[in-house]
């Protein structure tokens, strides 16, 4: 069960991370309930919305200002729709819930800030709606794949989930999961085991893909080529540091480069005098990457020498650099999720299934209804 649940993790997150998963502001209500805020969990024995006191429930936001999630007071109209999952919207003739497309509007709200699309202020509330719409209905592609191959969720599975919610509830207390709750823009405990339930089934459903060469044949053409790995140490000089000019600073690199040609060591003067103080920190043995990760310039100047050799000093992004090429560390890889590949072979395969359904996603036929408009936007 743990390495089932590692599983379901680590495709959550990377799904996650490709729905750009984060927090927009919703700031226009005041709260003062005795829970501090948020909203009660547990005590409704059913699926149904719970309330404070006051009637409020938490936004698909975040106040970034006052660093609390902003609740909203609901309408009659949404709290049916979250209540009774009413499907808002559909792709290819099968039912989008309202409560799996509430959940997405985050992500969709961040979606369009990140690709800076430019939407006119009264088309906003209509352009989110829509991109949640799309959001939501990745893992319902999923959920319809898993039904006609007769996949399911094992009961130790659904259970876990329940058991591992009321821990956490005990652990950190119920006004603290209830404010975590809130930061995700969920509604209710229901709505928070459904999100579960959906990425354990999405991660059972990729890797069954994986294991089954017959299942995973028709994802074969989405898999991205394994990439180039290189490795190296380097000393970065920039220009703007002690400088009266760039040409000083490129003497100072020449300098240090001859006294590395005459027998000092690369490390010690690398950590007396690089500049890059992060990566000396968190890369003290060099970095490694996959090709497409680094500066273009700081690349082909590892790329034109050999493993032990060093690089004569040149301009790259940053300012001046000279490498030491190494050996790669295949255990110590700057890893991206989507440029360049990744170099494990199995996450590259993770992305290709998950590419697949985003494909069917954009080609689909979606259909909105009318009360998708009841779902509030940020």
């Amino acid at each position: 069960m743990k390495k089932l649940l590692k599983r379901t993790a680590i495709f959550a997150a990377l799904v996650l991370a490709m729905l750009l998963f984060a927090a927009c502001s919703d700031d226009d209500v005041d709260v003062d309930d005795e829970n501090g805020r948020g909203y009660v969990i547990g005590t409704n024995g059913d699926d149904s919305v719970s309330l404070n006191g006051d009637g409020t429930i938490p936004s698909n936001g975040y106040d970034f200002e006052i660093g609390r999630p902003a609740p909203i007071v609901p309408s009659e109209e949404l709290l049916q729709l979250i209540n009774e999952n009413t499907p808002v919207a559909t792709i290819n003739g099968i039912d989008i819930g309202a409560a799996l497309v509430a959940s997405s509007i985050r992500d969709a709200e961040m979606i369009l800030m990140e690709t800076q699309a430019f939407i006119e202020p009264d088309e906003w509330q209509q352009a989110v709606l829509e991109q949640a719409v799309h959001v939501a209905a990745l893992p319902i592609l999923f959920m319809e794949y898993a039904a006609e191959h007769g996949l399911a969720l094992t009961e130790e599975y659904l259970q876990s989930i329940t058991e591992d919610i009321d821990a956490t509830i005990e652990e950190q207390g119920l006004e603290m999961f209830t404010e975590l709750l809130s930061h995700m823009g969920f509604y209710s405990r229901s709505q928070l085991e459904m999100f579960f339930r959906t990425m354990g089934l999405m991660s059972m459903v990729v890797n069954t893909i994986i294991e089954d060469p017959e299942m995973f044949a028709p994802f074969e053409e989405y898999v991205m080529p394994e990439p180039e790995i290189l490795a190296a140490k380097h000393i970065l000089i920039m220009a703007e540091h002690d400088f009266e000019s760039e040409e000083a600073a490129m003497e100072f690199a020449q300098s240090l480069h001859a006294r590395i040609i005459a027998g000092e060591s690369f490390d010690e003067l690398m950590h007396t005098y690089s500049d890059d103080a992060g990566g000396l920190q968190d890369f003290p043995e060099g970095y490694t990457w996959a090709v497409g990760a680094m500066d273009p310039a700081f690349e082909a100047a590892t790329r034109e020498i050999a493993i032990g050799e060093m690089s004569e000093p040149f301009w790259g992004h940053n300012g001046i650099h000279f490498v030491l090429r190494l050996e790669p560390d295949m255990d110590n890889i700057m890893r991206s999720w989507w440029e360049p590949p990744p170099p494990d072979p199995e996450v590259r395969k993770m992305i290709a299934i998950y590419t697949a359904f985003e494909v069917r996603v954009v080609t689909g036929d979606i259909v909105l209804f009318d009360n998708l408009q009841y779902i509030p936007v940020s």
